[in-house]
């Protein structure tokens, strides 16, 4: 049984994270929630608004995510029960302590690309001031405003150009929000964290957070949770590295110099191999997570309808290691784009058949096209 007697918040933090499943709530409502599980594996946590989902239902869960600024966030609103980020001492860390001497790593480095001088001088000090801080779960609930300030005051919320220029352009505009980047950064780190105090609680549970490559992280619990990056059926994938990078190098502020790829003028991290950046490829990686998985009840894999593996392909494989699989869908559109698609949850069930009645409770928008 789920742990009863905790009251989790009413809603998750507001993000800008690329593929988020925040506002897919509604679908993993119908799709997960009815299973029977205890304890979960989130493999790609990323924001962790799925785990934090898993918690909210009471359910023991690992959230994991190869990128060390995601496992930031796990910890703060995952891993974490109890603590909050006061916002007295929250104001502390925007500020230069009395006597310490800081780094100006992000102001000589990264000048003119991402955001104004006076801007980048602020990140240094937060940076380095949260980095200090003794509590982890305070830590982390300080990079996490830290972070979301940054992507806000990002065009597209992303790093992967040196495009500070989209945003000082005096032209009309047809994204973005302009009174975000003329917010401070003191305002829109303040915010953010009072989302995030407000989005920590305990469910009663020993949820955990690792910052491992999903082939080699463990998968010992009820139900396997898979949110692989996106491969479009013309190849192109998004690398979440080069995407994210600048909030990876804040966790690693001290070795940051080290991981650049100084050949690009947005000078990301050294790009590194992945199995998840092509279809073949991650189909691959897929059929091996889910033969990893075999004491799971469950697997469950989001993708888009419009990539590749298809839908198709990712059902016959997880068919292939032994699991009834039934499919859930929801319509959705993308931001500056006006294509339109579905997001797919496939729930593959361990050495079960799927009766003709559990297919006649499923909604007909969600049956196997």
């Amino acid at each position: 049984m789920s742990a009863p007697g905790f009251d989790p918040p009413a809603r998750f933090v507001s993000t800008r994270y690329q593929g988020s499943k925040q506002r897919s709530f509604d679908l993993f409502e119908r799709a997960l929630r009815p299973l029977c599980f205890e304890s979960a594996v989130d493999l790609f946590g990323g924001t962790g608004a799925v785990s934090w989902l898993f918690k909210s239902w009471g359910k023991r869960v690992h959230f994991n995510d190869c990128l060390r600024w995601c496992a930031e966030v796990g910890t703060a609103l995952v891993e974490n029960a109890a603590t909050r980020l006061d916002p007295a001492r929250a104001e502390e860390l925007l500020v230069p302590l009395a006597g310490r001497r800081y780094d100006d790593f992000v102001a000589r480095t990264f000048g003119g690309r991402f955001f104004l001088p006076e801007e980048d001088r602020f990140i240094d000090v937060v940076a380095q001031n949260v980095a200090a801080e003794p509590d982890r779960h305070a830590r982390a609930l300080g990079f996490y405003a830290l972070f979301q300030a940054c992507l806000k005051k990002r065009p597209f919320n992303l790093f992967h150009r040196a495009n500070l220029a989209v945003r000082l352009r005096d032209v009309p505009r047809s994204f973005g929000n302009k009174a975000t980047w003329e917010s401070p950064f003191e305002r829109l780190f303040l915010e953010a964290l009072a989302e995030a105090n407000e989005a920590v609680f305990d469910n009663g549970q020993d949820n955990t957070v690792s910052c491992l490559d999903a082939l080699a992280c463990p998968l010992e619990a009820d139900l396997v949770y898979l949110d692989p990056p996106y491969v479009r059926r013309d190849g192109a994938a998004f690398d979440y590295l080069d995407g994210y990078h600048f909030l990876e190098g804040l966790v690693e502020y001290d070795r940051w110099g080290e991981r650049i790829d100084r050949r690009y003028k947005h000078l990301p991290f050294a790009r590194r191999p992945s199995p998840f950046s092509s279809g073949a490829a991650l189909h691959e990686a897929l059929r091996e997570i889910v033969a990893r998985a075999k004491s799971a009840r469950y697997v469950a894999v989001s993708y888009r309808d419009d990539g590749i593996p298809s839908i198709e392909q990712i059902e016959q494989m997880l068919r292939g290691e032994g699991r009834s699989v039934v499919r859930f869908s929801r319509s959705v559109s993308y931001a500056l784009s006006h294509r339109k698609g579905a997001e797919v949850v496939l729930v593959g069930e361990r050495g079960a058949s799927v009766s003709p009645g559990r297919r006649r409770r499923v909604a007909p928008e969600n049956r196997r096209r």
